[in-house]
């Protein structure tokens, strides 16, 4: 009989244990349907993420915003305690340089704003991921065919907090 009772309080345990962990996992979906749906946006968004440009003296955060794409500078080298400004005394540490982009239809070119964080002008731009996986960036005014074009690669580095790299 004293067996008995043992084995049941033991059940009673494991059934708590097993409520608390099956409860947990309900509360905790709504951040797993949105983790995957991050991940799933990103697979379908390959331009979502953090990229360098050819030099690496730049890295920019692409990220989805609305129903496009935007994207900030968020790591740069530079000398002195704080990041750069622009002309108009911005800081460029986490500058919104690309705005409002949005897919053209039935094509890789995602169509926008770029803004140089220098001194804050605006340019229309387009960016396409290639067949290398690296990004290009075409800035221009008007028309695309009077403009210049940049390739960024993804980087993989860490950028602290004042949005240096090394």
């Amino acid at each position: 009989m004293e067996i008995i009772k043992q084995v049941l309080n033991k059940s009673k345990v494991i059934t708590k244990i097993l409520g608390a962990v099956i409860g947990g996992m309900f509360l905790c979906c709504p951040f797993y349907e949105n983790y995957a749906q991050n991940l799933n946006e990103t697979r379908f968004m390959p331009e979502i993420g953090l990229w360098t440009t050819k030099a690496e003296d730049g890295v920019f955060q692409i990220y989805k915003c609305g129903e496009g794409l935007c994207g900030k500078f968020v790591g740069m080298q530079y000398k002195g305690p704080v990041a750069p400004v622009s002309s108009k005394g911005t800081s460029q540490c986490n500058f919104l340089m690309l705005r409002n982009f949005m897919r053209k239809e039935k094509s890789k070119y995602w169509v926008g704003k770029i803004i140089d964080p220098r001194n804050e002008k605006i340019y229309d731009a387009k960016i396409w991921i290639d067949d290398h996986d690296q990004l290009k960036i075409r800035g221009f005014m008007g028309i695309s065919l009077f403009g210049e074009t940049h390739v960024w690669h993804r980087y993989n580095h860490v950028i602290d907090k004042g949005c240096r790299i090394k």
